[in-house]
């Protein structure tokens, strides 16, 4: 089905991206890296290195970023091979009414979460400037939903904006935070680094944990954006440049300014450093795009979940990021990590069962994949223990221990139950 368009405007939702539309690998890498230059980043690395040394932070930041590259290149290749988002190729593993309403409810929920952080974070901002500034006194809820309201708004575009928007904030946003840590140094001396010792203890686990949980639907539905991927090869490319430099960049940035600011507060860094009005434009341009695909992937499972026509995309890209602006006006963001990290420990699992799915049980070729009709319990098992181990075993990364239980349950489960399965399956279709 060939993609349709009005006014520039993506009308595709769940259907296959034929191959004569699949774009350059650049096109991935502009909204990958977009939604590692972003605030999300730049706040993991303020809170992280409240808690750990700098090094530390640096240290977790790339075998965070590295695990998140992994996974993505795993769920990608899927998404890249059958040119639909992740909603749709899951249909093997969980079934089409699993896919419908677990899979479509979570990704939705933790995206449209995602989104209020992200505008409750770029309006408090945006109405703390003016104030602080330019004695305009702009009330907080009201700039938090005129900024989600336009973020939602451009994200109604599809994935075209998407690219276009991160093409505009990503060098903005890379030059910004450059000249911020180039102002903190020169102020306060590389010593202030050297020197540094955090207020609390973060450890390593708990570090891990909060920067898969930040990325863990990026990583689980990256299918949504690599179905526009030509081939494999291109899911690794834009994966890796798109997500490592950018990410453990920003994430470094984020703690060196908050070392050398002496605060995890974004908006108390950048009016330390002289620079609030700079501050303003860095995170707001790197809160759009990320938000701008938030409420795009969230569009895309509200149609699957209600069984809506591709057209109709819009409509519920809309209604998502309105419902995100809402629960963002109530201010939440001093929640994030509390939040993300659970998000990480519910959504984590679902690749483990995929992965399991398409790689090992469907041996990585796209003519072993077909969707199935009703629940597949082996996939809802599978990832209902995942959850669960995550939530009462607390050593290790519970994300990760979601994913590799999820991972070994499903094969295990497809082993035993195998010719059962198959005879089911027989029956319903």
């Amino acid at each position: 089905m060939s993609e349709k368009k009005s006014y520039g405007v993506e009308m595709l939702a769940l259907g296959q991206v034929p191959k004569e539309e699949r774009q350059h690998w650049s096109s991935v890498t502009i909204i990958l890296a977009g939604g590692m230059v972003s605030v999300n980043s730049l706040l993991i690395g303020s809170l992280m290195v409240s808690g750990m040394p700098l090094s530390q932070s640096i240290l977790v930041g790339i075998i965070g970023f590295l695990l998140v590259v992994l996974l993505m290149v795993l769920q990608g290749m899927q998404g890249a091979d059958l040119g639909v988002p992740s909603v749709v190729a899951a249909t093997s593993a969980f079934g089409d009414k699993g896919s419908q309403w677990l899979l479509s409810g979570l990704f939705a929920a933790t995206t449209i979460g995602y989104f209020a952080i992200m505008a409750s974070i770029c309006g408090s901002t945006f109405a703390e400037l003016l104030n602080g500034q330019f004695g305009i006194a702009l009330p907080v809820k009201v700039s938090i939903v005129l900024w989600g309201l336009i973020m939602s708004a451009t994200a109604v575009w599809g994935f075209n904006g998407l690219k276009y928007l991160n093409m505009i904030g990503l060098p903005l946003m890379c030059v910004i935070c450059a000249y911020g840590i180039y102002l903190g140094i020169s102020q306060h001396g590389l010593s202030a680094l050297g020197t540094y010792v955090p207020g609390s203890v973060m450890t390593i686990s708990e570090g891990i944990s909060m920067l898969l949980g930040g990325y863990a639907v990026s990583a689980a539905a990256a299918a949504d954006f690599t179905r526009y991927q030509k081939n494999r090869p291109d899911v690794v490319v834009s994966s890796v440049i798109g997500v490592l430099p950018a990410g453990i960049a920003l994430l470094a940035a984020g703690a060196v300014l908050a070392i050398v600011a002496g605060t995890d507060d974004l908006i108390a860094i950048f009016v330390s450093l002289g620079i609030p009005i700079l501050g303003l434009v860095a995170l707001i341009f790197s809160s759009w795009p990320v938000n701008t695909g938030n409420a795009y992937s969230a569009g895309l499972d509200t149609v699957k979940m209600f069984k809506l026509s591709d057209p109709k995309r819009i409509h519920a890209t809309m209604a998502c990021g309105i419902i995100g602006t809402l629960i963002g006006s109530f201010e939440i963001v001093s929640y994030f990590q509390t939040i993300v990290t659970y998000f990480g420990i519910v959504i984590m699992p679902v690749a483990g069962v995929m992965i399991a799915d398409y790689w090992v049980m469907g041996k990585g070729k796209p003519e072993n994949w077909r969707p199935r009709a009703g629940l597949h319990y082996a996939g809802m098992v599978s990832w209902a223990s995942g959850v669960a181990i995550s939530l009462v075993v607390q050593a290790g990364i519970p994300p990760l221990n979601g994913i590799v239980v999820s991972f070994l349950i499903y094969i295990l489960w497809k082993s035993v139950y195998r010719s059962r399965d198959a005879l089911v399956e027989q029956k319903e279709l």
